[in-house]
């Protein structure tokens, strides 16, 4: 990758001299294996660890991008300041949107702008609900401390996960406008050389532009722990569910976890193409995949609301209601918000290849990238209708049981400010609080 200043210094990096991509792609892939063969109870320190390791970088970057929109590091050069990256020009929603060499101008552009941020938005979000995957192997899973443990976990993830990603995306657009050149693969632009996924880091192009030394290679190399780990919570994430469709037990899924682990070997296409169209593609699929099961779990969750209603009216007395502050899983404004979800999912499986088919000449492998997934889970879904026709009905739910929340003195991730205590003790008890959450 390249990147050239206004005052005519370049900065490049290239990896003609290095090992070949397919050392590392292989390099990755045994390293996969042992790590997802390690003990559950070291494995999630070790992700613990892992996850606040990237949190810290992520705040870094952050400060780091505040501090050059607002003294710029390079020498010479006026300040960018922030209110530029907010206006009609160099702002969000422009009106041309590149497809190739055809260029769509207009509300149209528009549309398909904001598509196309929103698919690589909902990439970004993929594995949110590794809280769900992970209950299954919880020691005390029956034991009535397992909801509150639940609840917290989710919640931790949303707001850490919401809360940085909203920051990090204010915070780049300062220093690296929507019309910097440097985001483009377009190789056009680049010596006829399309650029890497990380080389378009708003990130990596602010400091570059900023002038800062090493700081790029040290930013590549967290993008690639990054990337690795993310392949591990992946390989973790598939192997749990493909034993979960076979039993529920503890202990390490072995033959799912090598099952996955085989399946990572499709990385390996990335030698005889170009990894940013590769990766594309993956992505794609990636996000209607998991628009699909989000849109499954939606519907899940209208139907056991359905029937939570239902038996609160026959059995539950007042105190075990899910409308009570007590209920373990309360959620406000539902079910509307699991329709939202389930409509906001729909719409992004059916439009998401309206750029590959927009392309001149047309995208196939991108259509195909795009829809395969939606063939794939109907036809799954039609030949066990098939298979189980006698069972396959939406029949009652039977076992239902309501969960409730533990006495006051055991909930996690509440605030427990008491008008009775002292300052110090409230102040304590607000400590605790964040603490949970952090």
């Amino acid at each position: 990758m390249e990147f050239a200043y206004d005052n005519n210094i370049r900065w490049r990096f290239t990896d003609a001299d290095k090992l070949p991509r397919t050392f590392w792609i292989l390099f990755f892939w045994v390293l996969l294996l042992p790590i997802n063969l390690i003990p559950i109870k070291i494995y999630g320190k070790i992700e613990a660890v892992v996850g606040y390791f990237k949190m810290l970088v992520l705040c870094g970057l952050i400060i780091l991008m505040l501090i050059i929109a607002d003294g710029n590091a390079r020498r010479g050069q006026n300040r960018i300041g922030f209110s530029g990256a907010w206006n009609s020009t160099n702002g969000p929603f422009l009106n041309e949107f590149q497809l190739g060499a055809r260029t769509i101008s207009g509300p149209a552009g528009q549309f398909l702008l904001t598509l196309n941020v929103l698919s690589a938005a909902l990439f970004s979000y993929v594995g949110m609900e590794i809280v769900a995957v992970a209950v299954g192997e919880a020691k005390y899973l029956d034991q009535a401390k397992s909801p509150e443990s639940i609840k917290v976990g989710t919640r931790k993830i949303y707001i850490r996960v919401i809360v940085l990603y909203l920051a990090s995306i204010i915070a780049m657009s300062f220093p690296v406008w929507s019309t910097n050149p440097n985001l483009k693969r377009d190789p056009r632009l680049h010596d006829g050389f399309e650029k890497s996924e990380s080389a378009t880091s708003p990130f990596l192009i602010a400091i570059i532009e900023a002038g800062i030394p090493i700081l790029p290679h040290i930013l590549n190399a967290f993008f690639v722990f990054s990337g690795f780990a993310s392949a591990v919570n992946s390989l973790y994430v598939s192997s749990r569910i493909l034993y979960s469709l076979a039993k529920r037990d503890m202990g390490i899924p072995s033959a799912a976890v090598g099952t996955g682990w085989i399946v990572a070997l499709v990385s390996i296409v990335g030698i005889w193409q170009e990894p940013s169209e590769v990766f594309r593609k993956f992505s794609t699929n990636a996000v209607v995949s998991a628009q699909i099961v989000n849109c499954c779990i939606c519907l899940s969750y209208i139907r056991y609301y359905r029937h939570l209603r239902q038996l609160e009216n026959q059995v539950a007395p007042d105190k075990l209601r899910a409308s009570n502050n007590l209920y373990a899983y309360k959620s406000h404004f539902q079910p509307v918000r699991a329709i939202f979800g389930f409509i906001g999912c729909a719409f992004v499986i059916l439009t998401n290849g309206l750029p590959a088919m927009l392309k001149k000449p047309v995208d196939a492998g991108g259509i195909v990238a795009s829809y395969i997934s939606v063939f794939l889970f109907a036809s799954l879904a039609l030949f066990y209708a098939l298979k189980e026709a006698r069972s396959y009905k939406a029949g009652k739910i039977k076992d239902f049981e309501i969960q409730y929340r533990l006495p006051g003195s055991e909930r996690r991730g509440d605030l427990p400010l008491d008008s009775s205590l002292g300052i110090k003790e409230n102040i304590k008890a607000f400590g605790s609080w964040i603490l949970v959450y952090l």
